[in-house]
């Protein structure tokens, strides 16, 4: 599902807003956030920060991809997430969400 070695070819980014936290946001406690709802190893999430509390992270395909974008928002008592599409070469494209 991951990418362990992400790259601009073969990867697909996206971007993950948190919203809410109770843990604090930085990129290792996103890369377990995300390993907590997605499964897989939170390191290969490739997490980097982008600006406050919105971060990017690659799986490991386009079609793996657009399912985690399909979750759309993610909430519950410790956190809430959004989901949101990265373009070509990890290029991050925000979407608003309604």
């Amino acid at each position: 599902m991951i990418s362990p070695f992400p790259d601009y070819v073969h990867s697909f980014w996206l971007i993950v807003s948190v919203a809410r936290s109770k843990l604090k946001i930085d990129e290792q406690n996103v890369g377990l956030i995300l390993q907590s709802v997605l499964g897989g190893v939170a390191s290969e999430f490739a997490v980097v920060e982008i600006q406050d509390w919105m971060f990017k992270f690659t799986v490991f395909s386009r079609e793996v991809g657009l399912l985690v974008y399909k979750l759309d928002v993610i909430s519950n008592p410790s956190f809430k997430l959004t989901f949101n599409l990265c373009g070509m070469n990890g290029v991050c494209i925000l979407l608003i969400h309604s």
